[in-house]
């Protein structure tokens, strides 16, 4: 290696030891989280009608094709709760906004990589994610950042679960109110997530109100968080 070549290595990583052939982990940091509108129309809820738009700004090291970009995603209302617009088919698209490795544009949807259910998306969106997203399971020191996909029990009757994006974080010293961005929910309004902090461990449960189920309050199973 000349001594040019050597230079231009070390740069890489702001000066630290090039080891060719070692990926460099991946991060990614989102940003600028903004939601339009503040709270789905109440005629939203029918199939195919938009709900909503999740703005955000992705900062991504190595970075993504489109570095610091703001970027957008749709919430889409379900009717009936069968067919397309599942909640994980939101997340589907999240993965393909971030570019995570199977998910890459011009990929059409119906072949993207399965995220499972609800109950099962965060887990399997982070171990997609090429480490741009960690795993914490059931209860984490630090509450959900924003852009993270959070995977909620199910209930009777929907065993599969719910997932959604965070889109706001209000917190005290013991409790806090996670907002998020979802789809195919039998409600009008973004759905909110109950957390509270047990010594140094923050955990959540969706409080969900159903007519045909009552009142539940499901645990959150865990959350995909960025990394950066």
């Amino acid at each position: 290696m000349n001594r040019r070549h050597f230079l231009a290595a070390a740069t890489i990583g702001c000066g630290a030891l090039f080891i060719p052939g070692v990926a460099e982990a991946r991060t990614l940091a989102i940003s600028d989280v903004s939601v339009s509108p503040a709270q789905p129309p109440t005629n939203s809820t029918g199939f195919g009608v938009q709900r909503g738009v999740l703005s955000f700004r992705v900062v991504g090291n190595p970075p993504l094709t489109a570095a610091n970009a703001w970027r957008g995603i749709e919430s889409w209302g379900n009717g009936n709760g069968s067919g397309q617009y599942q909640c994980v088919d939101l997340i589907k698209r999240y993965a393909q906004k971030l570019e995570f490795p199977g998910f890459e544009l011009p990929r059409r949807f119906n072949e993207l990589p399965s995220l499972g259910n609800g109950v099962d998306a965060a887990e399997r969106f982070a171990g997609r994610s090429d480490s741009g997203f960690r795993y914490v399971r059931t209860s984490g020191a630090a509450l959900p950042r924003l852009g993270a996909v959070i995977s909620v029990r199910g209930w009777p009757g929907v065993a599969e679960g719910h997932t959604g994006i965070v889109q706001r974080v209000s917190s005290s010293a013991s409790a806090a109110t996670v907002t998020l961005f979802d789809q195919n929910f039998p409600s009008a309004q973004w759905k909110t997530l109950e957390f509270t902090r047990a010594g140094n461990l923050w955990s959540g449960v969706l409080v969900n109100v159903s007519s045909s189920s009552g009142t539940t309050r499901n645990p959150v199973v865990g959350w995909a968080d960025p990394t950066g």
